[in-house]
Parts: C-alpha cells; structure tokens; sequence
C-alpha cells in the first residue's frame, strides 16, 4: 500500500505539475508555473482525499491487469499447470475441478495450510488436487523436495504418505530427517538419494519455478484455482467458495 500511495503521489504531482507538451513559445513562464503550482497545492490541501481516491483506482486497475496476465498464462500453459505428468495428483483424480499448489515443505503456511486441504479433500469427493513441488526456502528446502520427486519415482503410490509425514514434521527439518522419514515408510534410501541427483529430478524444480515465475507466485503456498492465482494461506471456508466458484465457472 505505501509503495503504491507513493507511486501514485508522484505520478499525481508529476502529471498536475508538468507543463505540457507544446511549442516553446507556447510554455508556461516560471510565474505562470508557480501560480498553477499554487492552485494545485491550494486544491489538495482543501481536498485531500483525492489522491487517495486516485491511488484506490490505481490499485484497483493494478489488481484487474494482473488478474487479466494470470488468466493469460493460465490459458496459455494450462496442460503443463493442471495436467503436468511429474506432478503427483491427490483428491479425486478425475474431479472436476483442479486446486493447484506450489509449497515448501520448510514453509510455515503451508504447514499450516496442509490440514486445510485434507479437510477440503474429505469435504468435496470431486476435488483434484496437483502438487507443484516449489523450494524457496533454503537448501534444506530443495534437499526435501527432492526427496519428495525421488520418492515418486519410486514408489507413486507411497508420494502423499511421504509428503503427508514431510508436512507434519515439527522442527528442523534436515537431512537426516528426512532419511528417517523415507526409511519408516519403507523407501530404499541408498537408491532415494541417487535419484534425487538426477537430471531428471532437477528438470522438475526448474520447470516448477518457471511456471510460478510466469505466474507471479514468488511465494508459498501459492495456488492456481481456475482462471485465477491465489496467493498466501487461505481459510477451509474462503476455499470451498471459491472452489464451488470455480466449478460453476465463475472464477
């Protein structure tokens, strides 16, 4: 809000005080500058909640052209956003309506988001939900998560167990940790750790923050509903309304 209240103040003061564009002969003399300066002044400080009113506008129009470039990208990429084949499907995997997430397994919200989307899954028997593996945190971050790719490859059908324990540890979450994790529901670690060094696995997280970079998520958790990108923590219930939204096509 400052940033922008700022931007707009020095938009306000340069389009008020500016002289126009027109032939030199034609341009305001400094007295002539300085009385136009005077009334400008005179009217702001008589009404000032014009520039707030103009900053809101701003805003506003700020937030409807990001929804129209999110819209734009979603479109644009929407096979490799809801339907990426490296992408571990949770929910209903033939729902009809598609809650996209990208996390960090070191990230408090999304720690906190996670029981969330449990509920939200044993709510709504049509959810689908795709997990974007998106490290951000730290190294422990990416070593976590690409554990978590590794153990796709190795065992899909064990991928939301892994991630499930991932998400509810509490602490530091480090290496060894997360070996423990792996090795309590039965991965092979020797072979978890060879893989998380692979081309492949490292093509996933590239391609993951790529994708959240087109997106504008520059955070976690970060979702795509729809049409529309959802940024930071949101509540069961604002989630049920907008999924509901988003299966009736209003998004």
């Amino acid at each position: 809000m400052r940033k922008t209240l700022l931007g707009g103040l020095a938009l306000a003061a340069g389009l008020l005080l500016a002289a126009p564009a027109v032939p030199a002969a034609e341009a305001f003399d400094k007295a002539q500058k300085a009385a136009i300066e005077k009334l400008v002044h005179e009217y702001l400080m008589t009404h000032p909640e014009v520039i707030l009113e103009s900053v809101k506008r701003l805003e506003a129009r700020e937030r409807d052209a990001e929804r129209q470039r999110n819209k734009g990208q979603i479109a644009a990429n929407a096979e490799a956003i809801f339907h990426d084949p490296d992408a571990p499907v949770g929910g209903n995997p033939e729902g009809n309506v598609t809650l996209v997430e990208f996390f960090d397994y070191r990230c408090g919200y999304c720690k906190r988001f996670h029981p969330v989307l449990a509920k939200l899954i044993e709510a709504d028997p049509k959810l689908r939900v795709v997990f974007k593996e998106f490290p951000i945190l730290g190294p422990e971050s990416l070593i976590a998560s690409r554990a978590a790719i590794a153990s796709q490859r190795q065992a899909p059908e064990r991928y939301l167990a892994f991630h499930d324990a991932l998400m509810n540890v509490r602490g530091t979450l480090n290496e060894r940790r997360i070996m423990e994790t792996a090795a309590e529901l039965g991965f092979d670690t020797d072979r978890l750790r060879r893989d998380m060094m692979s081309p492949g696995v490292e093509a996933v997280i590239r391609r993951n923050r790529v994708q959240a970079r087109k997106l504008g998520i520059n955070g976690t958790p970060g979702f795509i509903l729809g049409n529309q990108v959802l940024p930071g923590f949101v509540k069961f219930e604002q989630m049920m309304e907008l999924i509901e939204l988003a299966r009736d096509g209003n998004s």
